[in-house]
């Protein structure tokens, strides 16, 4: 049970990941999307940051799946 447990918290922690990258992308996209005549340094640096971001939510992704194989299996 204790292996059970570990992994519930671990996908909870994931989730929670999972969320805030969800938040910041957003948040960086409508900044990008209201400041589109100004500041074109910092919108080169939110596109880095966008495809950043799309990096991780993929890689929590694949770990949210395995975690959820994994509890299926426990």
């Amino acid at each position: 049970m204790p292996k059970l447990d570990r992994l519930k918290e671990e996908l909870h922690i994931q989730k929670q990941l999972l969320f805030i990258t969800i938040a910041v992308e957003l948040t960086v996209m409508g900044w990008m999307a209201t400041n589109l005549d100004q500041y074109w340094l910092l919108l080169a640096v939110g596109v880095v940051v966008i495809f950043i971001g799309i990096v991780i939510l993929w890689i929590l992704k694949l770990r949210l799946k395995q975690l959820l194989e994994d509890v299926e299996n426990a």
